[in-house]
């Protein structure tokens, strides 16, 4: 099982969004918003 982690994040401070950028050229963004809401250590 191989374990696939971000080449970069980066926090967008207007926006309020963190990006996460994979080596497949692939980017997600997350709100702080939904961070705050969905994460099991909050």
């Amino acid at each position: 099982m191989s374990t696939v982690r971000p080449l970069d994040i980066r926090l967008h401070q207007r926006s309020r969004q963190l990006e996460l950028c994979y080596a497949d050229g692939t980017r997600h963004r997350l709100s702080c918003e939904f961070l705050r809401v969905y994460s099991p250590c909050s």
